[in-house]
This record gives C-alpha cells, sequence and structure tokens, in this order.
C-alpha cells in the first residue's frame, strides 16, 4: 500500500475544518438553544491543539527538510545521516 504525501497533508486540513464547523455549531447552539458554554470552550480548545499539531508536523517539516537538504544533513529515511550511510 502506498503512501500518497498530497493527501495525507490533506486529511488534517479537512480536520481541522471539521473542527471548525463543530465550534460554528457550538456557537450557535450557545447562543440561541441554551447549550452550555463548555461546547464553545471544548471545540475552540480542540481547534487550537489540532491546528498547533498541523503547523508542528506539517508545515514545520517542510522548512526543516529543506534547510537540512541545502545544509547537507542528509536524509534519515533513506538511511544517510550527514552524508555517511548508517550503520545497522
Amino acid at each position: 500500500m502506498r503512501e500518497d504525501g498530497r493527501m495525507m497533508s490533506v486529511l488534517p486540513l479537512f480536520q481541522i475544518l471539521q473542527f471548525i464547523v463543530d465550534l460554528a455549531y457550538g456557537i450557535n447552539g450557545y447562543l440561541h438553544h441554551q447549550f452550555c458554554i463548555w461546547s464553545v470552550l471544548y471545540g475552540l480548545s480542540m481547534l487550537t491543539l489540532f491546528t498547533n499539531f498541523y503547523v508542528k508536523a506539517y508545515l514545520s517539516s517542510k522548512t526543516r527538510d529543506k534547510s537540512n537538504t541545502r545544509n547537507g544533513a542528509g536524509d534519515l529515511a533513506s538511511g544517510t545521516l550527514n552524508g555517511a550511510k548508517k550503520s545497522r
């Protein structure tokens, strides 16, 4: 089973969209249907935490990969580190 890099980076975006929709429902429920304020706070916390995860896992890794390639640090997945082959 092959891993498609584009799909793996799009799925978290869909999940962030899901948290935004959930937050909108929570706010609407709080304002118009007497929902508890905790539903809004829960939606905010989930959106904040997952967005933080997405930035650190996907966006910062892209810039880190580019800087490692420019500095010649190598690629751990291919088995090279600083230009030398890893021994097992």
